[in-house]
């Protein structure tokens, strides 16, 4: 899970950030050999394309594709009204079934601390409503952010039309076939 406002930053801040999480899972033992799934949400239109260009040669990763129909399969998943109620009602069954719970390696962005992050992803939580002005679920509180929030949301939900979608059938064999190294 990641959050981070690719829009705000130079295209060299953004490859950056992005290859520091694909870093900090590839130097951690018991993360160096697991498949990685890109999620991008593909507002406004380009970002998964250019998240899967750049990681295009990770080995063991694939960039999800949901963003659009039929023949129009670029990289990235859309982010409707569907699909935000059912991120946040997955999100309520976790909360309420003690589910979720914070890695103690939690990895950070370069000089955000992990309580922090945590602090904020809270505040995201309890600002999380109906919109009555805009007609739209959103965490956006005093802040106007709510990334952290739709970040942990969207492996609640991608993860089901990752798992039965045919176009990954290919990809999920692939992983599953490869042997399981331990870390010594």
């Amino acid at each position: 899970m990641d959050a981070f406002r690719l829009i705000q930053g130079s295209r060299e801040l953004q490859n950056d950030h992005i290859w520091s999480c694909v870093e900090f899972l590839r130097h951690r033992p018991m993360y160096r050999q697991a498949s990685l799934v890109y999620i991008p949400e593909n507002l406004p239109g380009s970002k998964g394309g250019e998240v899967a260009y750049l990681l295009q040669h990770v080995e063991n990763s694939l960039t999800m594709a949901e963003y659009g129909s039929g023949s129009d399969r670029r990289p990235g998943v859309p982010k409707t009204h569907v699909t935000t109620q059912n991120m946040m009602l997955r999100m309520k069954r976790a909360l309420h079934s003690n589910s979720l719970h914070v890695a103690h390696d939690m990895g950070v962005y370069r000089t955000a601390s992990r309580d922090a992050v945590v602090h904020t992803f809270c505040d995201q939580l309890l600002a999380y409503r109906f919109d009555e002005l805009t007609k739209k679920l959103s965490g956006k509180g005093d802040g106007g952010r709510d990334d952290l929030l739709v970040a942990a949301m969207m492996p609640l939900y991608w993860h089901e039309p990752f798992q039965t979608n045919p176009w990954y059938v290919d990809f999920v064999r692939r992983q599953n076939a490869r042997p399981l190294i331990r870390p010594t």
